[in-house]
């Protein structure tokens, strides 16, 4: 293997038992031990490539975001249409929060650790880069100052639906999300925006 493969390897290897551990652990709970063994590489190795754990997980986080933009922007581009691009979109991204191992073990036992970043300021930069994120999947559907548009809207309806209890809709399930897509998105993303300036 070529040492920039090999080095890629490693480091993906530290990336993918990170999300593991936290899995497991928690992030708290989590050691650079603990990841170097789940990856079965040495401890040394991992700090060669990362300095910390802070920037391990930070790395880790990346990974998994890249990874939902590279899954939601083929999904769109194999849509024939702007609804079944935002179903696909909605349906897959929230399978994905909803099946993160990780991820919903830091929400049941660890959200101290989230809040700061989804409440009050925060949680506005959160959505706004969610919806760049499904933003970017809809260029070949729609212009890109109607896709930015479209792209926050379908990230706030989507997050206010996905709740860990309590929610009238199953955003994992297909059919379930083109209905709420039908009603509450569609006819959002499709009204021209207002050139009037509001009465007062």
């Amino acid at each position: 293997m070529a040492p920039d493969a090999a080095a890629s390897s490693l480091n993906q290897r530290a990336l993918d038992a990170v999300m593991r551990c936290v899995a497991r652990y928690g992030v708290s709970k989590t050691t650079i031990d603990d990841v170097a063994k789940e990856a079965g590489i040495s401890r040394a190795t991992i700090y060669r490539y990362f300095p910390n754990k802070a920037r391990l997980l930070e790395a880790a986080v990346a990974a998994e975001v890249a990874g939902v933009a590279a899954d939601l922007k083929a999904l769109a581009q194999q849509a024939d249409s702007l609804e079944t691009a935002v179903v696909a979109i909605v349906t897959h991204g929230s399978r994905r929060i909803v099946e993160h191992d990780a991820l919903q073990f830091v929400l049941r036992c660890e959200p101290e650790v989230l809040l700061p970043y989804l409440t009050f300021t925060a949680g506005d930069r959160f959505l706004a880069e969610a919806g760049a994120l499904v933003a970017s999947a809809l260029a070949r559907h729609l212009p890109p100052a109607r896709a930015a548009r479209a792209g926050e809207w379908i990230a706030r309806v989507a997050f206010a639906y996905l709740t860990p209890t309590g929610s009238p809709v199953d955003m994992t399930d297909q059919q379930e999300v083109a209905d709420l897509v039908r009603t509450f998105v569609l006819p959002g993303l499709l009204a021209e925006p207002s050139t009037n300036p509001i009465a007062r």
